[in-house]
C-alpha cells in the first residue's frame, strides 16, 4: 500500500468511527462483541447479511451481495469461532463498502480494502477504550485473547498498535 500518513489517520479516523457507532447503536458496553447478532441487525446501507458455511474457500471468509435481499457472507468450514468472529467483522466493512459504492468514492486509499477491512475488524472487536489503549502498562495477549474471542495472533496486533507492551502467558 502507498503509504500517505496525513491520508491514512483520516481514514483511519473514519473506520474506527463507524466501528465505535456500532458499538454505541447496540449498545455493546463489554467484550466480546456479538458480531453474529448484529450482522443481521445491522442499520442502512447495510442490509441483512446472511453467515454460509462452505467445505472449499480460498479464504477465511468472502462475501457476496448478488442476493436482491440480503447479503451473504461465506465461511469456510474448520475455523474456530474466534478466526470466524474476525472474519465476520471484516466481511462487513467490505459490504459496508459494497453497498455506499464506497470503491469508487475512495478510489486511491481503498486500492487495498482488506487493509481497512481488517483495520476495521481490529476495532470493532477490541476497542480502544476496552484495552486502556494509553501507552502504559503490561498486557497478556492470552487473556486478551479469550476475554474477546478473538485469535491471539490478533490481541497481540493490537495491544501493539495500541503501544502496550505484552508479556507472556507462560513464566
Amino acid at each position: 500500500m502507498t503509504l500517505n500518513p496525513e491520508r491514512d489517520r483520516a481514514i483511519a479516523f473514519i473506520v474506527e468511527g463507524i466501528a465505535r457507532e456500532l458499538l454505541e447503536k447496540f449498545g455493546v458496553t463489554g467484550p466480546p462483541v456479538p458480531v453474529r447478532h448484529m450482522v443481521g441487525h445491522l442499520p442502512p446501507p447495510w442490509r441483512q447479511i446472511q453467515l454460509v458455511r462452505v467445505p472449499i474457500l480460498p479464504w477465511e471468509a468472502m462475501h457476496t451481495g448478488n442476493d436482491p435481499h440480503s447479503d451473504v457472507i461465506l465461511l469456510r468450514q474448520g475455523l474456530t469461532a474466534a478466526q470466524e468472529r474476525v472474519a465476520i467483522a471484516q466481511q462487513m466493512f467490505h459490504l459496508f463498502l459494497m453497498r455506499l459504492n464506497a470503491r469508487e468514492i475512495w478510489a486511491g486509499p481503498l486500492d487495498f480494502p482488506g487493509v481497512w477491512a481488517n483495520h476495521f475488524g481490529r476495532h470493532l472487536l477490541l476497542p480502544t477504550k476496552w484495552l486502556g489503549g494509553g501507552g502504559s502498562g503490561k498486557a497478556r495477549p492470552a487473556a486478551v485473547a479469550r476475554l474477546f474471542d478473538v485469535p491471539e495472533a490478533l490481541a497481540v496486533q493490537r495491544l501493539r498498535e495500541l503501544g502496550l507492551d505484552t508479556v507472556s502467558s507462560i513464566y
